[in-house]
């Protein structure tokens, strides 16, 4: 579900933002103080998610991923950027009993969810992909060498976003925090949310019902805390009355149903983002791997036509 920033401002605050289009949805920058922010930290922004989309574009032909992918010898240099990233989604794989695996991308190609209509491979096409999934792995061979087995498709959808929110936070705060004008910041690429507040508030956050309107619950996220949201109900099609949508198990090459919806709170915006995609294909499965983050998460699970949810942790104070 999404994420809605409820209260930002504090006294006589003025809010000043920016958005742009990357990742295939709305990001952006929120400014807190009483004077504009001067325009190179909007520039620091927005080339940070510049970058990062062009990089991890699976379909733009000039981008690094999609040099990986289509590139036909087996041995592959990448860039740093990318294989740090890389790096940490195959041990963060190897955490969720490999459901969140960086080489799903045949199944995402192949089900194309908001690209094909309301297309349903067959479970030949299934089979298939899932077998080259099986059969293809990517290899080390130093930090910015790799060789290719079988036939890997990357795709780092499931990573990118905390990625870099992380990133842009990690560039902003320095700048911000000698400017006594800006109170604060928060950062929001497709419901992955952190932020900063000089005087320590939290932001207030409300989770939007993942089966209707309005919203089901509103909580305090901490200045330096990071929350992150997924589930089935953003790019979906639906057919003969079953939803399907875009967070694929790799074991069975369908859209998971252990959950609709989760919200994660901890410190990192990354481990937010892993974490929320995660819990969809793990369910209940997924809170001793957030314990180990020091996460706590909310999870939305429909029975019939109700919609309920299970907290995880003590530390998301509700309003």
């Amino acid at each position: 579900m999404s994420l809605l920033l409820l209260t930002g401002c504090s006294n006589n605050e003025k809010e000043y933002s920016r958005q742009w289009i990357y990742f295939d949805t709305v990001v952006s920058i929120k400014f807190y103080g009483f004077d504009r922010p001067p325009d190179s930290l909007y520039d620091i922004t927005k080339n940070i998610y510049s970058y990062w989309d062009s990089l991890l574009d699976v379909y733009d032909t000039n981008s690094g991923i999609y040099e990986l992918n289509h590139t036909l010898s087996d041995t592959v240099y990448i860039c740093s950027d990318l294989s740090e990233i890389l790096t940490k989604s195959l041990l963060w794989n190897d955490r969720t009993d490999r459901k969140l695996t960086p080489l799903i991308g045949p199944i995402v190609s192949l089900w194309g969810i908001g690209l094909k209509g309301d297309y349903i491979p067959s479970k030949e096409l299934i089979n298939k992909a899932i077998s080259n999934i099986n059969n293809s792995y990517i290899e080390f061979i130093s930090d910015t060498v790799i060789v290719k087995h079988g036939n890997p498709e990357v795709n780092l959808s499931a990573y990118t976003k905390g990625w870099v929110v992380d990133i842009i936070y990690d560039e902003i705060l320095p700048c911000v925090e000698g400017n006594m004008d800006i109170a604060g910041f928060l950062i929001d690429a497709g419901r992955n949310i952190k932020g900063w507040r000089r005087d320590n508030k939290t932001f207030k956050i409300g989770i939007a019902n993942p089966r209707g309107k309005g919203i089901v619950k509103v909580f305090e996220l901490p200045s330096e805390q990071s929350c992150a949201s997924a589930g089935d109900y953003e790019r979906f099609i639906i057919v003969n009355g079953k939803r399907y949508h875009q967070i694929f198990d790799p074991k069975t090459g369908y859209p998971s149903d252990k959950a609709i919806g989760v919200t994660v709170v901890c410190k990192n915006a990354f481990d937010a983002d892993v974490i929320s995609t995660a819990a969809i294909l793990l369910g209940d499965s997924i809170i001793n791997v957030a314990k180990s983050e020091k996460a706590d998460l909310i999870l939305f699970y429909e029975i019939g036509q109700t919609v309920i949810n299970k907290q995880f942790g003590s530390n998301i104070v509700f309003r």
